[in-house]
């Protein structure tokens, strides 16, 4: 009966040696995956790896309740593991479970690849757009677009950049319209949807000189969502403006 106990005892700790080995294989592949999400299978390896993840988070914790159930019934075989050894069971359980729910639930639970990949973009596009890497930002944003067509945010933001950062006023004429066409598709737009149009347009109309109109629109934005991106980027138009009126005053001595 012992050289049985002693057998399982030697299963259990490869079992849990080889469970935790491929736990941390899964977790060193999802990030090179996430990277190449918009490559061709990368999203499909991403569900598979997350699902392995899941089965290995679930045997790992079976294969160590059994550990715990032969500590109860021989503990001469199965010896009680330290206080140390628990606590460092509880943290690597609770360190997975935390890391599956927080990364793999969204790619298992929505099916909808183009509005995955199109989001992997946006995150893209931010992080560019944090570092004023307006090249990448707006290739990251143009490729969003390929993918989400029905976004007021994407056609918005590229019609701003065409004007500002490109010089490219048929182009954002363009994806001005299409902003607006998607809007007035929605049957009850949000806050957000309207109040980015507003800054968008009152952007462009700034960059064209039409400081007035841009001034209102922007004044539009702040009162749809008075929140801090907007109001922090109608304070900034406000002391453009006023610097710019300044500068074209001619100076009461100079007269």
């Amino acid at each position: 009966m012992d050289s049985v106990m002693k057998v399982g005892v030697i299963a259990i700790a490869v079992a849990s040696c080889l469970i935790t080995t491929l736990l941390l294989i899964s977790m060193y592949l999802r990030d090179p995956l996430y990277n190449r999400l918009d490559k061709p299978n990368s999203l499909k390896y991403l569900r598979l790896l997350g699902k392995m993840q899941l089965v290995l988070i679930v045997l790992f914790i079976i294969v160590n309740l059994i550990h715990a159930c032969g500590v109860l019934i021989d503990d001469r075989i199965f010896k009680s593991p330290s206080i140390f050894m628990v606590i460092m069971f509880c943290v690597f359980v609770f360190f997975n479970a935390m890391d599956y729910i927080k990364f793999y639930r969204y790619y298992l639970k929505h099916r909808d690849d183009k509005a995955i990949i199109a989001g992997w973009y946006m995150q893209k596009y931010f992080a560019a757009d944090n570092k004023d890497d307006i090249n990448y930002a707006y290739e990251y944003l143009y490729k969003a677009s390929e993918y989400k067509s029905d976004s007021v945010y994407i056609w918005s933001r590229l019609a701003a950049m065409n004007e500002r950062y490109f010089n490219k006023p048929d182009l954002t004429d363009e994806y001005l319209a299409k902003a607006h066409q998607v809007l007035n598709t929605i049957d009850n737009p949000s806050v957000k949807d309207r109040s980015i149009l507003e800054v968008a347009t009152g952007d462009i109309l700034l960059c064209r000189d039409n400081i007035e109109e841009g001034l209102a629109h922007l004044k539009n934005a702040c009162t749809i969502d008075p929140c801090e991106f907007t109001k922090k980027f109608y304070d900034n138009a406000l002391e453009w403006a006023a610097k710019e009126e300044e500068e074209s005053t001619p100076d009461s001595e100079s007269v």
